[in-house]
């Protein structure tokens, strides 16, 4: 750990977006650092990066956190992903399973599907992803919003 999440996107038509986002969870407690990102697909895995789009400190629970961008994505199929770079506390957010939380109407989310990949020892700024593990578990649920 830190490890890195990402969830595929499909982009139906060339399209800009303006936020990035994640959410708390109930139990979160003290700091969580999260790094946010999207990667392009190859293959049906995660490869090159489009955009890291910095950090976000979640400190307060049910609250989502979002970092402006300015991201055009031509159509095709992206993967979100995050990555948890510190926490003083509860690392609490809001994962796939638990999608219903994350209010669609304010943000436009655009859903990913249920491949997941993770990716150990990630601790900077995102790089072409290597050495990637498919999983089950519930990655950490990033949206995007439409600008």
């Amino acid at each position: 750990f830190p490890s890195h999440d990402t969830r595929t996107i499909f982009i139906g038509r060339t399209q800009s977006f303006d936020r990035i986002a994640i959410k708390s969870g109930s139990t979160l407690s003290g700091t969580v650092t999260i790094r946010l990102g999207i990667y392009n697909n190859t293959n049906q895995i995660p490869s090159t990066v489009v955009l890291d789009a910095g950090t976000v400190a979640a400190t307060a629970i049910n609250t989502i956190y979002s970092i402006t961008i300015n991201q055009s994505l031509s159509a095709g199929w992206y993967w979100l992903a995050a990555v948890v770079n510190a926490t003083t506390g509860t690392n609490a957010l809001v994962t796939f399973s638990d999608v219903r939380a994350f209010p669609k109407s304010r943000l436009n989310a655009n859903l990913a599907h249920a491949s997941v990949y993770t990716q150990s020892g990630v601790t900077g700024t995102f790089a072409t992803a290597t050495s990637l593990s498919g999983t089950n578990v519930n990655a950490i649920f990033v949206a995007l919003r439409a600008a």
